[in-house]
């Protein structure tokens, strides 16, 4: 039976810039790996996947395995401290039987990444490992004239509507924007008014690490002090703002806007809008260094050196 190590975010020297992405940076995918990091979930994540025996990351979890399911997805549910083994054994007298997710489909459907390998987040950003994917929104429709059943898994941050083809869209879409902006606002979400600008990210993510450093980690159970950002805006007194051409005066205020706004995309999952952007943007970089990935790969074997003479 494996055992678990626990797995902490990360979470650089404040301090020291060269730790972070430059100002300014537009590498929209560095910079999302850099929210994902420092996420709580992810490092839980992260725990449990430490866990599995070995290729069950890549190939999925076996009938005969003694992994622990504590924290994987399983249809249905598996009970506290239950293993694939027990599992499967419990499961087969149903109708129908368990099924344990692939951990990957945890990574790519909540996390958009898709690596050939785990991830720890102590991993600095390499683009030939950190592979995105981005959301697409699926669709289904039945075959024929028949009536057609189907599957639809939803997680607690997701929807689903039906829409008829014989029906103006344009009158279903507002009533779906306006279910939508209803069930967003039940759930507690709401929509970031200010424009944030991406090229400060690099504060952002100085300010949450020394949040972190000089009062969570120190003092988990203390208000937030306003002596922190004294620190760091002391550290920081000016920068430059090239967009505005003109020195930026550090205040307190900022600072901790700064460690609000990369909250928002470390714990409430924005990182995620940073895909789109760059899908928009840049093309699908992803696909661009699977080719690249690729390349290397028939490179590198006898066959493609064979070739190359």
């Amino acid at each position: 039976m494996t055992t678990r190590t626990l797995i902490k975010p990360y979470h650089a020297d404040w301090r020291d810039a060269s730790q972070y992405p430059e100002y300014g940076s537009q590498d929209y995918e560095r910079i999302a790996w850099e929210f994902i990091r420092r996420s709580d979930k992810y490092a839980d994540l992260m725990t449990i996947f430490s866990g599995l025996a070995d290729g069950e990351y890549q190939n999925g979890i076996k009938e005969d395995s003694d992994t622990i399911l504590d924290g994987l997805e399983c249809v249905p549910k598996a009970k506290a401290g239950e293993t694939a083994r027990e599992y499967y054994e419990r499961t087969k007298k149903r109708k129908k039987r368990g099924r344990i997710l692939p951990p990957k489909w945890r990574l790519k459907s909540r996390w958009y990444m898709e690596p050939a390998e785990l991830l720890l987040p102590s991993y600095e950003y390499d683009p030939y490992k950190t592979n995105f994917v981005p959301h697409v929104v699926a669709m289904r429709a039945p075959k024929g004239e028949s009536v057609t059943t189907f599957s639809l898994p939803l997680w607690p941050d997701e929807i689903a509507f039906r829409l008829r083809l014989d029906v103006s869209f344009e009158k279903q879409l507002r009533d779906v924007r306006d279910r939508f902006n209803s069930a967003r606002a039940d759930a507690g979400y709401k929509e970031y008014a200010k424009n944030v600008q991406l090229k400060d990210a690099h504060f952002w993510l100085r300010a949450f690490d020394a949040y972190h450093a000089l009062v969570k980690a120190t003092a988990k159970n203390q208000k937030e002090p306003g002596t922190w950002t004294s620190k760091v805006r002391e550290r920081l007194p000016q920068y430059f703002d090239p967009l505005l051409k003109k020195q930026i005066t550090v205040t307190d205020h900022k600072v901790a806007e700064w460690r609000a706004t990369a909250d928002t995309y470390i714990s409430k999952g924005k990182f995620a809008t940073l895909l789109y952007k760059r899908e928009k943007t840049t093309g699908d970089a992803t696909k661009i260094v699977q080719k690249m990935v690729k390349s290397s790969q028939v490179a590198a074997s006898p066959k493609g050196r064979t070739a190359m003479r």
